[in-house]
């Protein structure tokens, strides 16, 4: 049985796990958004805190060189799991950057035949990636663009394979009149804090009596002073059965990419999630859907504000072309991969673990 070790973060390190060892291998998870350092995170990050707001060591955080600050804490205990497990292949979902050292070390002194990446970051840092993609035996992005323009670069290793849905966990589900109250809404939007985020939520909510909830990290602090979006926010984040529940209570499912702005390639996993619970989805833009949904009659989409709020005003009075797409939707998502035939196509491209390294 070959051993495999998954560094991922919290929203794939369960299925990913799972699905290798249906496939057969040993496996050992890393979940890096856990491996957070308490010196870090109780002293240097709140001295810092006090300081930023003080206009005092903005440029040289508190800190920045200990090997308790939360990125070096992370490596270190991620090599500590290496060393002990000794896997056959190492992949990590790009997530935090590995330091060449560590990649290197784990071929020549822990055991380590295959290195893979699979990059599931934006699309401005398209240079990091390239340079990335020279650490790794095969590299994966979601963007089908990243492939293009690592192949210009000569990296012969990039690959375009994108995300999957976890069909254990995402389905249908009936809703009791607790789960109504709790998620009902006209707009749910399910992500962290960002700007370009912020001004889509300002501009939808403006002028109108939309029942917006949105969960995710950061958007109470960001919000004090504008009472209207503090209000529509229900919570730090939704996992599991509770996020099921939202994607099917809510009326409109709204989807914004990180990488908005440079939206032309890579769908993130709302993409395959919202569709399948039975949630109708209005998502920006990306060239890649039309790969796997009839856009406009499974899935709706946006390519700006203006055009965003024409749609939620359309389909909040059109119930019957609302509930037609997400079920034309839900049909389609059923029959798209999930994690298997996901996996299934890496390791179709990855040599089995025991090969050859390409970087050996």
């Amino acid at each position: 049985m070959k051993k495999l070790l998954v560094s991922s973060g919290i929203e794939n390190i369960i299925p990913l796990g799972k699905t290798f060892e249906r496939l057969g291998y040993q496996v050992k998870v890393f979940d890096y958004n856990l491996a957070v350092s308490p010196v870090d995170e109780f002293f240097f990050k709140p001295a810092n805190n006090i300081l930023r707001a003080l206009h005092i060591s903005r440029d040289k955080p508190l800190g920045r060189t200990s090997r308790f600050k939360s990125d070096r804490y992370r490596i270190d205990r991620l090599r500590c799991l290496i060393r002990e497990f000794s896997p056959d292949m190492f992949l990590h979902e790009r997530g935090p950057a590995l330091p060449a050292e560590l990649l290197r070390d784990s071929k020549t002194e822990y055991g380590v035949k295959l290195t893979v990446a699979w990059w599931t970051k934006g699309l401005q840092w398209v240079d990091m990636a390239i340079r990335d993609a020279e650490l790794y035996d095969y590299y994966f992005f979601i963007h089908r663009s990243f492939v293009d323009e690592c192949r210009k670069a000569g990296r012969d290793n990039c690959f375009y394979l994108p995300y999957a849905v976890d069909k254990d966990v995402f389905a249908k589900v009936d809703l009791s009149q607790c789960d109504r109250d709790r998620f009902g809404c006209d707009v749910a939007f399910v992500g962290g804090w960002f700007p370009n985020r912020q001004e889509i939520m300002e501009n939808i909510i403006s002028g109108s009596d939309i029942r917006l909830k949105i969960w995710g990290p950061k958007w109470r602090k960001k919000n004090i002073l504008r009472p209207k979006i503090f209000k529509s926010v229900s919570g730090k984040g939704l996992y599991g059965s509770d996020l099921v529940k939202q994607y099917a209570a809510a009326k409109i499912n709204l989807n914004i990419s990180k990488w908005i702005g440079k939206s032309d390639s890579g769908l993130n996993l709302r993409i395959f999630e919202i569709p399948r619970c039975g949630g109708f989805l209005l998502t920006d833009y990306i060239e890649e859907l039309g790969e796997f949904y009839d856009v406009g009659k499974e899935i709706e989409t946006y390519r700006d504000i203006e055009e965003l709020r024409d749609k939620i005003g359309f389909y909040l009075k059109n119930d019957p072309a609302r509930r037609d797409i997400a079920a034309k939707g839900y049909e389609k998502a059923m029959k798209l991969p999930g994690w298997e035939e996901r996996i299934r196509e890496m390791m179709d491209i990855v040599p089995d673990s025991g090969g050859l390294s390409r970087n050996a």
